[in-house]
């Protein structure tokens, strides 16, 4: 399923982010361990940390506004699993991504 975060499809990932923030930690971290080393792994293990006593709020931030798709869509889960009122951010900047998206 986390493989799927790479598909290119918007209602793939779509799922994918409904599995990400609706996951338990357990879940998740079974899951990074299957994974091989790279993007998406590492992508994982910072879901997992962020459910943390002090998660963290500016790279949720950054990561939605500068990282490309895939990292907006764990910034997006991440800000969704927290409940932090960045949900809203990512959902603005949702929107102005996929305005860009159609531009192509």
């Amino acid at each position: 399923m986390l493989n799927l975060g790479l598909d290119s499809d918007d209602a793939i990932r779509w799922k994918v982010l409904e599995f990400l923030t609706e996951a338990s930690i357990e879940q998740l971290e079974a899951g990074a361990s299957c994974l091989p080393p790279g993007r998406l792994k590492e992508l994982v293990e910072w879901l997992i940390l962020q459910d943390d006593e002090e998660p963290d709020r500016s790279g949720i931030v950054i990561r939605m506004e500068e990282g490309d798709p895939v990292t907006r869509l764990f910034a997006a889960a991440a800000a969704a699993s927290l409940g932090m009122g960045l949900l809203e951010h990512a959902a603005r900047f949702a929107h102005r991504c996929s305005d860009v998206h159609t531009e192509r």
